[in-house]
């Protein structure tokens, strides 16, 4: 699993490049355009400030310690969120945490609804493909699109969509987007060059693009929360492609220094985030000692729906790589005002499905969407190292 590309590879990668290069559309907020494109109503930006040191994992230590006010759950019972502040206790999703029959876990089905893509030039091609493909079907070959009312259908039973495997300097998550819809992002970028936010869905005249790294130069963290305009999205809800991608001023080569923290889209999704304070914890643990890690996080709005993920990090030269692991769905979904892993234990064994050890760092991931098509994602900021 390393950066290098097989000659077998070369040919398709190429022809996929020309492809998307020939059929996407000139985007909003282009060079010389606007970082914000014409419409988009800005609704806050929230400077977090310089972004954190991420040391590089030694041995079985963990990657990044949890800082004061971010103690773990330690059991049943807990009722503090480490800052002094009570938080109301769970009121849903009791289950600790089962699998679909039908799709192996957490609702995600197939998972053939995002290209998976991690060596960072393919990944910008594949990217780049997805978006132009996403806006006009029949202007590429290659097997025939999911129809339309199959796509929603999919969306509302299996929430957004992610690759089993991304680079989270080029990666694309499949959801709903609605004109009038806010749409926010929460991200990290360490080194110059250009961090863009694109989408793309079907029949719409341009892919929009909107200029993450002129709102918000770096070398910091902030979330960014805009109004998606009716006049480009419509007033209904429709699937659609939604890329972060961090790249050098060429947009050739992936920034190694670029993270996500939530991406979501709809009223639901809105406040601060719609959830955080997402933790998973201790720095490492022991399989054959059984150890096992804990998680928790805070909800402040209602989702029908909820899957927990657990994703193996590797953090290379072209960006960190993503491999999905395991995951647990919250039985009855989530409540407003609802910690998750607070007052209930929630555990994770550091095996890939209950099986073999899944050896390295892990973050975890929430997903939660509604029956309304609102969406959210959510990633853990501490990682846990799991060793045998």
């Amino acid at each position: 699993m390393g950066n290098r590309i097989s000659a077998r590879c070369i040919a398709p990668i190429v022809a996929a490049l020309l492809i998307a290069t020939s059929a996407a559309p000139k985007a909003y907020g282009q060079t010389p355009a606007p970082a914000v494109p014409p419409g988009v109503r800005v609704d806050r930006i929230i400077d977090k400030g310089a972004p954190k040191a991420i040391p590089v994992p030694s041995g079985s230590q963990g990657s990044t310690s949890d800082g004061p006010g971010t103690s773990l759950p330690s059991g049943r019972g807990g009722t503090s969120d480490g800052s002094g502040t009570a938080r109301p206790g769970n009121r849903g999703g009791t289950g600790e945490g089962q699998r679909s029959p039908q799709d192996g876990g957490g609702g995600r089905g197939k998972r053939d609804l995002v290209p998976a893509a991690i060596i960072g030039a393919a990944a910008i091609i594949a990217i780049g493909s997805l978006l132009a493909r996403e806006r006009d079907p029949s202007s590429q070959t290659g097997p025939n699109p999911i129809a339309q009312d199959q796509l929603v259908d999919r969306l509302l039973a299996e929430g957004p969509h992610l690759a089993n495997q991304f680079n989270m300097s080029a990666f694309a998550v499949r959801g709903f987007v609605r004109g009038g819809w806010p749409l926010l992002i929460d991200f990290e970028q360490r080194s110059p060059g250009a961090a863009r936010l694109r989408i793309s869905a079907r029949d719409l005249p341009e892919i929009f693009t909107y200029d993450l790294g002129e709102v918000c130069p770096p070398p910091k963290r902030c979330l960014i929360q805009f109004r998606l305009p009716p006049e480009v999205f419509g007033d209904q809800l429709r699937p659609a492609v939604i890329a972060a991608t961090a790249t050098d001023a060429d947009g050739q080569k992936t920034q190694p220094a670029f993270v996500v923290y939530a991406l979501g889209a709809g009223p639901r999704a809105v406040g601060s985030v719609a959830i955080d304070q997402v933790t998973f914890g201790p720095p490492t643990i022991r399989v054959a000692n059984q150890q096992t890690a804990l998680y928790r996080f805070y909800s402040h709005s209602d989702f029908s729906n909820t899957s927990v993920e657990f994703w193996k990090v590797e953090n290379q030269s072209d960006g960190s790589k993503h491999f999905y692991v395991d995951d647990r769905l919250i039985d009855g979904g989530i409540h407003k005002d609802q910690w998750v892993g607070m007052n209930e234990r929630r555990e994770w064994d550091g095996k890939e499905k209950g099986q073999k050890v899944s050896s390295g760092r892990h973050k975890i991931q929430v997903r939660a969407w509604d029956r309304a098509g609102d969406w959210v994602t959510a990633w853990s900021d501490s990682m846990v190292m799991v060793a045998q």
